[in-house]
Protein backbone atom coordinates (compact mmCIF):
# COMPACT_ATOMS: atom_id res chain seq x y z
CA UNK A 1 0.00 0.00 0.00
CA UNK A 2 1.35 3.34 -0.97
CA UNK A 3 2.47 5.37 1.68
CA UNK A 4 0.27 8.39 0.92
CA UNK A 5 -2.92 6.11 1.43
CA UNK A 6 -1.88 4.45 4.51
CA UNK A 7 -1.91 8.13 5.85
CA UNK A 8 -5.20 9.09 5.31
CA UNK A 9 -6.67 6.10 6.02
CA UNK A 10 -4.70 6.71 9.08
CA UNK A 11 -6.13 10.35 9.56
CA UNK A 12 -9.71 9.59 8.59
CA UNK A 13 -9.51 6.80 11.14
CA UNK A 14 -8.18 9.05 13.96
CA UNK A 15 -11.24 11.97 12.82
CA UNK A 16 -13.95 9.34 13.36
CA UNK A 17 -12.75 8.49 16.48
CA UNK A 18 -12.09 12.17 17.64
CA UNK A 19 -15.49 12.88 16.49
CA UNK A 20 -17.25 10.74 19.21
CA UNK A 21 -16.07 12.69 21.76
CA UNK A 22 -18.00 15.76 21.60
CA UNK A 23 -15.61 17.73 23.56
CA UNK A 24 -13.05 16.54 21.05
CA UNK A 25 -14.53 18.28 17.84
CA UNK A 26 -12.27 21.08 16.96
CA UNK A 27 -8.92 18.76 17.00
CA UNK A 28 -11.09 16.69 14.46
CA UNK A 29 -11.69 19.90 12.43
CA UNK A 30 -8.40 20.74 12.71
CA UNK A 31 -6.96 16.86 11.36
CA UNK A 32 -9.87 17.25 8.46
CA UNK A 33 -7.81 20.52 6.88
CA UNK A 34 -5.34 18.15 5.89
CA UNK A 35 -7.18 16.38 3.38
CA UNK A 36 -7.50 19.45 0.68
CA UNK A 37 -3.53 18.87 1.20
CA UNK A 38 -3.65 15.87 -1.25
CA UNK A 39 -4.76 17.68 -4.36
CA UNK A 40 -1.34 18.19 -4.81
CA UNK A 41 -1.27 14.17 -4.70
CA UNK A 42 0.11 12.97 -8.51
CA UNK A 43 -2.04 10.28 -8.42
CA UNK A 44 -5.52 10.87 -9.01
CA UNK A 45 -7.45 8.03 -7.18
CA UNK A 46 -5.73 9.39 -3.66
CA UNK A 47 -7.32 12.82 -4.60
CA UNK A 48 -10.57 11.40 -5.07
CA UNK A 49 -10.22 9.37 -2.05
CA UNK A 50 -9.01 12.60 0.45
CA UNK A 51 -11.82 14.57 -1.18
CA UNK A 52 -14.39 11.85 -0.14
CA UNK A 53 -12.67 11.41 3.49
CA UNK A 54 -13.22 15.50 3.80
CA UNK A 55 -16.66 15.56 1.69
CA UNK A 56 -17.89 12.22 4.53
CA UNK A 57 -16.34 14.43 7.51
CA UNK A 58 -18.31 17.58 6.22
CA UNK A 59 -21.76 16.06 5.96
CA UNK A 60 -21.14 14.32 9.86
CA UNK A 61 -20.35 17.53 11.23
CA UNK A 62 -23.03 19.79 10.03
CA UNK A 63 -25.88 17.07 10.88
CA UNK A 64 -24.50 16.47 14.32
CA UNK A 65 -24.50 20.62 14.93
Amino acid sequence: MEVRHQFALTVHQMIQDLQKDPTKGHKAAKWAAVFPLAAMDPTQANCQAAFNFLMEFVAVRRYCF
